[in-house]
């Protein structure tokens, strides 16, 4: 079973103690293993940068072995559109209606705004 996205951690004790540490509330897999829970702690109490390098690498080939999770892929989304455009909007969520906004939506509340304000900056002519 594969599960979505997580945090975007920029420090690699945050990814794994929380996700693979005995008893930790982000553990969903209910992971308890021994040896793992030692990798752990010893990345955390390591004070050389290579000595801790090599203790994550350890950490690695070991849940590589075990394979407690299954990651899917989750892509990036960017998406731009001119202002002017009307009823569209991007697909950026994990909802299965296929680009389409509920009714008062965060999106559907910004397409009314844009087209109120393309309304408001539209020439008009002078009447001479």
């Amino acid at each position: 079973m594969g599960f979505g996205p997580l945090t975007p951690f920029l420090e690699p004790d945050n990814f794994l103690f929380g996700q693979y540490f005995t008893g930790e509330p982000r553990n969903r897999s209910h992971v308890k293993d021994p040896a793992l829970d030692d990798l752990l702690v010893r990345q955390r109490r390591a004070m050389d940068v290579k000595a801790r390098r090599e203790v994550i690498n350890d950490i690695q080939r070991h849940l590589a072995k075990q394979q407690y999770y299954v990651h899917t892929p989750a892509g990036t989304y960017i998406a731009v559109w001119d202002g002017a455009l009307k009823n569209y909007g991007p697909n950026l969520g994990y909802d299965y209606a296929a680009g389409s906004s509920p009714p008062g939506s965060t999106a559907e509340m910004e397409d009314d705004r844009l087209s109120a304000a393309c309304q408001r900056s539209k020439p008009r002519r002078s009447r001479a």
